[in-house]
């Protein structure tokens, strides 16, 4: 095994200097490819978007007041509780064109009205929707 690595280093002092900075160039892009490629499947693994926990389901009221948090959007609603698409804009009247992939908590701020006033119209609006649909 020492005569191997022996002649490998050999091997590698022969080469012209162009030659050593190119094979050195080429093992660190494949170490970095190596990398990158771990640190993929590390973040698919670990932060990937999982669905929602009862999602395609019907919740009722009491899961609303304790699932409603700042970081959902609306479209997240509107698929979480099975609302139509544009059910949330037309009710609590959103004329922001980047709904409904807008965040409830910064649409709050953004309009400048307290975030929890504002979940509870929006509870409202889904309890509305689902006793009508009963």
């Amino acid at each position: 095994m020492k005569k191997f690595f022996s002649a490998a280093k050999n091997k590698f002092i022969n080469l012209s200097i162009t030659r050593r900075i190119l094979t050195v160039i080429f093992a660190v892009l494949v170490f970095m490819t190596f990398w990158s490629f771990i640190r993929m499947l590390v973040f698919a693994y670990w932060y990937a978007p999982f669905p929602p926990k009862n999602h395609g389901q019907n919740m009722n009221a009491t899961d609303v007041i304790n699932n409603i948090q700042p970081w959902m959007s609306f479209d997240y609603l509107n698929q979480t509780f099975n609302l139509p698409p544009d059910y949330l804009r037309e009710t609590l009247h959103i004329t922001d064109g980047r709904y409904p992939r807008l965040g409830i908590g910064g649409y709050a701020k953004h309009i400048k009205i307290d975030k929890q006033h504002f979940f509870k119209t929006i509870e409202e609006a889904i309890r509305n929707y689902q006793n009508k649909s009963q």
